[in-house]
C-alpha cells in the first residue's frame, strides 16, 4: 500500500506525523502553507517501509518536539525503514531539537537539501544505520553535526 498527501495552502497542525509504517509506503508533498508538528515526525517508521517528505515552494514546516520517548529525536528520517526528505525552493524547515538520519540498524535516511532554509539544533547522520546528507543549495543553520 502507498498513500500520498499534498498541501499547497492553509495550515495543518498535528501532534505526530509518521509516514510509512510496516510494509507500507507514503509521501507528503508540501509546496505551500504551514505544517506544524508539536510532537515528532518520522519517515520510514517500520521495517520494510518507505516514507518521503517533499518540501518546496513557499512551504513552512515546523517541528517543535521534543519527542517524549527520545529527547534526541524530534525528526527521524528512516527509523526502522527507509526515509527520504527533499527540500527545495524558498521553503523553510524549523526543528526545535534534533534531526536524525537513520535511527536503527536496519534503516536508511537521506536528506537532500536543494534550496530553502533548514534550522535545527543538532543533526545526527547514521545514528545506528546508514544516513546521507547531500546539500547542493539552500542554507543550513545548525549548532552541531555528528557523523559517526
Amino acid at each position: 500500500n502507498y498513500s500520498t498527501l499534498s498541501q499547497s495552502y492553509y495550515t495543518l497542525l498535528t501532534n505526530l506525523t509518521d509516514i510509512g509504517f510496516e510494509y507500507t509506503g507514503g509521501s507528503y508533498s508540501q509546496d505551500g502553507g504551514t505544517h506544524t508538528v508539536t510532537g515528532h515526525m518520522t519517515l520510514g517508521v517500520g521495517s520494510a517501509s518507505v516514507g518521503t517528505y517533499n518540501l518546496s515552494g513557499t512551504g513552512l514546516l515546523t517541528v517543535t518536539g521534543p519527542d517524549s520517548n527520545d529527547p534526541y529525536r524530534d525528526v527521524t528520517v528512516g527509523l526502522w525503514g527507509q526515509g527520504m526528505f527533499v527540500q527545495e525552493g524558498d521553503s523553510q524547515f524549523n526543528i526545535s531539537g534534533s534531526l536524525v538520519l537513520s535511527g536503527e540498524d536496519t534503516s536508511y535516511g537521506k536528506y537532500e537539501m536543494k534550496g530553502g532554509t533548514l534550522t535545527t539544533n543538532f543533526i545526527q547522520i547514521g545514528r545506528s544505520g546508514n544516513g546521507d546528507f547531500v546539500q547542493t543549495g539552500g542554507e543550513v543553520n545548525v549548532n552541531q553535526i555528528q557523523d559517526p
